[in-house]
């Protein structure tokens, strides 16, 4: 049986030889029996032979390392703090799939992830390790940014249709939890884009603007969440969301309703906060 070891080694001679031949050798030990030991290195492996395939084999492969890889690991990755060398190995796998600077990998292997019986397990088991710990939750948001930003180029809107609600919920739960250590630079960086690139997309509820139908699901979720929170500080929120082109801004505007939902709830500053938006909206 595979070990370790074994495939540490396989990984520098694929590295090096870039040989089709003994990749050929190398998936039936290594990719066919991922199933029966779940090593990282075996992911870590998939992502090597796949930047080394020619565009000949490349679809093969990828065929190959996504059901006999890719799926077999949700489960491990679904729980992933306690696996987090497999997560991280999931996620950069996944990313290495996806990144393409002209666009055309992206359409067809992300088209291909599509047509898998497993694609939303995949999807659900990435939003999943956002609330992991830091070196996972890391990796997971700068995965979750490609795909959105990949997707809105090529127009595949059918993804935001399905995952944009719910990861706006899952950055904000992760936000507004003291307990947790995760980027939040990362986390802004990300909800940043989805809210821009929200304007720019077709509906994502066929009666409402992107715009009213992000708000009005906040509005829900914060009433029962933050009833500390009042209607004024809360519209200030989402005006600044949606108003404020300036990231750095739009970080500091997140951050300042951050506080204002743990530490006070009050209006005795609302001139103060209207000013404040109405500054950031300007630059």
């Amino acid at each position: 049986m595979i070990n370790k070891s074994m495939l540490s080694l396989f990984m520098v001679i694929v590295e090096n030889a870039n040989s089709n031949e003994f990749i050929n050798k190398v998936i039936p030990l290594t990719i066919m029996e991922y199933e029966n030991v779940k090593f990282s290195e075996t992911l870590e492996l998939s992502q090597v032979i796949l930047l080394k395939s020619n565009e000949e084999m490349y679809i093969q492969r990828f065929m190959l390392i996504l059901n006999n890889v890719i799926v077999p690991s949700i489960d491990l990755v679904n729980d992933g703090d306690k696996n987090p060398d497999v997560a991280i190995a999931y996620l950069n796998l996944i990313k290495t799939i996806l990144e393409d600077e002209t666009g055309v990998k992206f359409q067809t292997n992300f088209h291909l992830l599509m047509s898998n019986a497993k694609y939303p397990s995949i999807i659900t088991s990435v939003l999943t390790t956002m609330g992991c710990m830091k070196e996972i939750s890391d990796n997971s948001l700068i995965l979750l940014k490609l795909i959105f930003n990949q997707c809105y180029k090529a127009g595949i809107y059918q993804f935001f249709i399905t995952y944009t609600i719910t990861t706006i919920e899952n950055i904000l739960g992760i936000l507004f939890d003291k307990d947790t250590r995760q980027n939040k630079m990362l986390q802004i960086d990300l909800l940043y884009d989805l809210i821009n690139i929200s304007n720019n997309i077709p509906l994502l509820q066929s009666d409402k603007t992107n715009q009213i139908y992000i708000i009005n699901y906040l509005d829900d979720l914060f009433k029962e969440a933050f009833n500390n929170v009042t209607s004024n500080s809360k519209e200030i929120f989402y005006r600044g969301l949606f108003g404020i082109k300036n990231k750095e801004l739009f970080a500091d505007h997140v951050k300042d309703f951050i506080v204002k939902v743990h530490e006070y709830g009050s209006d005795d500053e609302l001139n103060e906060e209207m000013q404040l938006l109405n500054e950031r909206m300007d630059k």
